[in-house]
């Protein structure tokens, strides 16, 4: 395992965990996402002996642990991620697991009351950070989406995938449906042409299997 000094570039980058949107000052729009697979990831390529960074809300080091030889950064909201993200010179891999916001709110300076029967609250589109990566980053560097749908069928996952890789011009995505999710996880790494791979198993199975096959694919990818 190697560590990298402030400044240097680290061998692969992992997004995770979910951001917040704040409402007010005490309140906030969330997701459901914990970050495990994306720490899993981090741990693998850690333990492979490359220098990693986790972008990551500081709930998921302190749920699963900071691994050895990965340096964690963390981010609150799609704007502090997007801000961390492009700080960053450069990469071999970027992984961008986290679960970032569609939407975020119009913030409400102060605390707003909670006498009030119903509330509305105005939200406007987040600018996507995906696209952003690969004029940043350059062709040198791999980069994977990921996309989640739920309750959809395999084909309509795989397409969306597929188009998420046109547009955002990067080298693969891995997908998966949330009716799937539980103690054990199915995803697809899906290829610009269509073509996907299936891995099944436990978060840190699932973890090793996507690294060596993202490293497969890298070889032919060059």
């Amino acid at each position: 395992m190697k560590n990298f000094e402030a400044g240097a570039c680290p061998d692969v980058i992992v997004t995770a965990g979910g951001t917040r949107e704040n409402i007010d000052d005490v309140r906030y729009i969330g997701n459901f996402s914990s970050g495990r697979l994306g720490h899993a990831l981090a741990t693998e390529y850690a333990n492979s002996g490359l220098s990693v960074l986790l972008l990551a809300p500081n709930l998921v080091p302190e749920r699963f642990g900071l691994p050895y030889g990965v340096q964690h950064e963390p981010f609150t909201s799609a704007e502090s991620l997007r801000t961390a993200l492009l700080a960053q010179s450069g990469a071999r891999l970027i992984l961008h697991a986290a679960a970032v916001a569609d939407y975020t709110p119009v913030t409400v300076e102060g605390k707003i009351s909670s006498d009030q029967d119903e509330l509305d609250i105005h939200l406007t589109r987040v600018p996507k950070i995906l696209p952003l990566l690969r004029v940043h980053f350059g062709n040198e560097s791999t980069i994977v989406g990921f996309k989640l749908l739920s309750g959809v069928s395999e084909e309509s996952l795989v397409e969306t995938a597929t188009k998420q890789i046109a547009t955002n011009q990067t080298d693969f995505c891995v997908a998966n449906d949330l009716q799937e999710l539980g103690r054990s996880r199915r995803l697809h790494i899906v290829e610009p042409d269509g073509n996907y791979t299936t891995l099944e198993g436990d978060t840190q199975t699932v973890a090793e299997k996507l690294a060596l096959a993202v490293a497969a694919k890298e070889v032919h990818r060059v």
